[in-house]
């Protein structure tokens, strides 16, 4: 495919752009945030290992990665004023796409690396997160147009994948747009690619090559055998059937290639936030062997070289305690806009940010869709990037051995979580440990992935059955005794009376703890004011973090009391919250004397 060079465009090659841009990024001369800087300094120490170490398997071939730029470049503008044709010598010119050096990093990267000895590609998926107008779709469609059509992979099959394939067509029809405006599509080799098209196909007869929609709504997602797949707006995915079903699809291709394109969203339990966590994890890799690059590295680590993560976002955890970035504060807003002054710009964002600090629900749209923060979907009870800085994945329960300990409980046998939150108190700093239990019947893979897949991580227990048997309860605070002093039990009386008394009979001191205003309020606050401080402390838990940004904060009479979200989700639950507040509740009250004794147990 042909395509003029625009005017202005850097005539060194595509490779040398890419590698521009992660040294302006590493250098400080480019504003970019934590997970860029580690990405950039990742290719960067590639490069170095690919040229010093003969058997680290990869090598970074600089044709590869201005292969796919250049088709990029020859594609034409679809939308808006960027698609508008101009008159230029006498004859009509359609405007092409123009990459900017990050864009040459994002798209060339993945595609320049190698293995040394099979040619084959290094990268088998890519995670791109980033502010909402940035031109993810249209590079997303001639990514998946160049797999299809010049890739060299025959019989090569490729999709546009959302939980519904209207969805899935948005990336969909504006690549065949692309192929309907650009000549060179249609036209048969040598001349051309040989490209077709209709309502539901983009194929390539010559290799037998084709690129659909596909929705978790498509009427079949059997036999499948996929070279490539691009996964739009992953964060409204709440269904993983589709991704499990392409990941685990893609064996037969040697070089298969998934690409994750979206913005930040609200739903922490779900595929896309598992995803974003892991490539985090890979990133974290870079960050310990240059001491955190100016940020706090938090949580595992993993060393995988077949992952590409880039995320483009505000800090919220610099290594001198500098306060996070303030989503109000337009110095850091091309953290992540990396196309601020070309498709998003000042004016626009200025605007956006005056209406978000005038209106609550404004302020999260523009934090979560222009400055690509992850957040709660509820009235924002909890500052969910201070919730995260709590964590500390190299917690385990084994040290705090002999401490005393709260275990807190919050009950439900057939539809909810049964949860227990163990609370231990050093001082003014506060941990906790999260235990979840679920019958069977709400473990189904397909009407509730999310827990099914935790359920498969030991981060919920199955209970066999319809109902939770209260013995596994039992035995699980009797393995507490063994290993810490349990100084109280607070429950909610609603569904454990007799398991109270029967826990009593055992010499468990029992707290019961009705759930109200009063009761729940100064807690409540409590524990807000530990995570904004950073002296409350988790292990990361997905679950807990989970029910967390599911709760509400309802006020009454100065108070505050949890709630849960109402609407057409059936799965906000809170149980692990109520029991932590629970279990906070009585800690503050470490020295005080119990208010009343009754039936052996306290009752509040």
């Amino acid at each position: 495919m042909s395509g003029e060079r625009p005017d202005g465009v850097s005539k060194i090659t595509f490779a040398a752009r890419a590698e521009r841009y992660a040294r302006a990024v590493v250098d400080g001369e480019l504003v970019a945030g934590k997970w860029v800087k580690a990405a950039a300094q990742r290719h960067l120490d590639d490069l170095d290992r690919s040229t010093s170490d003969p058997d680290w398997p990869y090598v970074f071939d600089a044709e590869a990665c201005g292969r796919l730029c250049s088709f990029l470049q020859c594609l034409p503008h679809i939308k808006g004023k960027w698609a508008r044709a101009t008159v230029k010598d006498g004859r009509i010119v359609k405007p092409t796409i123009v990459l900017q050096d990050w864009q040459v990093f994002a798209y060339g990267v993945p595609f320049g690396w190698l293995h040394r000895d099979t040619g084959m590609r290094r990268f088998r998926w890519v995670y791109e997160e980033v502010a909402r107008k940035n031109a993810k779709s249209t590079p997303a469609a001639g990514i998946a147009l160049y797999l299809t059509t010049a890739d060299g992979e025959p019989g090569a099959e490729v999709y546009s994948l959302a939980t519904k394939e209207q969805q899935a067509r948005i990336v969909w029809d504006m690549a065949r747009s692309m192929v309907l405006r650009e000549n060179e599509f249609r036209l048969q080799p040598p001349h051309g690619l040989g490209v077709s098209s209709t309502r539901r196909s983009i194929f390539q007869l010559h290799t037998e090559s084709k690129y659909e929609p596909l929705g978790r709504d498509s009427d079949t997602l059997d036999g499948l055998n996929p070279h490539g797949f691009v996964a739009d707006e992953f964060h409204a995915w709440k269904d993983r059937t589709l991704w499990d079903v392409m990941t685990s699809a893609v064996g037969a291709r040697e070089q298969p290639l998934g690409w994750i394109i979206t913005t930040a969203g609200h739903n922490s339990s779900g595929v896309c936030y598992e995803q974003r966590a892991y490539g985090q994890r890979v990133l974290n890799s870079t960050l310990l062997r240059h001491g955190g690059l100016g940020y706090k590295v938090k949580g595992a680590s993993s060393d995988d070289d077949t992952v590409f993560v880039l995320i483009y976002t505000l800090d919220d955890d610099y290594a001198d305690d500098r306060p996070a970035d303030s989503w109000a504060d337009e110095t850091v807003w091309p953290k992540a806009n990396p196309n601020l002054g070309v498709s998003v710009f000042v004016e626009e964002l200025r605007a956006a940010c005056k209406k978000a600090i005038a209106s609550p629900q404004s302020q999260a749209e523009f934090r979560t869709k222009r400055c690509n923060q992850w957040l709660s979907a509820s009235s924002e009870w909890m500052d969910m990037a201070k919730w995260d800085a709590c964590a500390d994945q190299s917690l385990t329960e084994d040290q705090f051995k002999g401490e005393g300990c709260w275990d807190a409980l919050d009950a439900a046998f057939k539809t909810d979580f049964f949860a227990k939150m163990k609370l231990f108190r050093r001082g003014e700093d506060y941990y906790a440990f999260g235990r979840y239990w679920l019958p069977e019947t709400r473990l189904d893979a397909d009407e509730y992935p999310e827990f099914h897949a935790w359920a498969e991580q030991g981060l919920v227990e199955k209970a066999d059955g319809p109902v939770i048997d209260v013995q596994l309860v039992k035995n699980d605070i009797a393995k507490d005794r063994a290993l810490h002093e349990i100084r109280e039990v607070p429950f909610d009386p609603a569904m454990l009376t007799q398991f109270a008394g029967e826990m009593l009979e055992s010499g468990y001191p029992m707290v019961e703890i009705k759930p109200t205003f009063g009761r729940f309020s100064e807690p409540m606050k409590k524990l807000e004011e530990l995570v904004l401080s950073g002296r409350f402390h988790h292990n990361g838990d997905p679950v807990l973090r989970w029910m967390v940004t599911n709760v509400l904060c309802v006020t009454k009479g100065g108070h505050i009391y949890p709630a849960k979200q109402v609407g057409k989700e059936r799965t906000h639950k809170i149980d692990g919250v109520i029991a932590l507040i629970m279990a906070i509740g009585r800690a503050m009250l470490t020295e005080e004397k119990p208010k009343a004794i009754q039936q052996g147990f306290v009752v509040l």
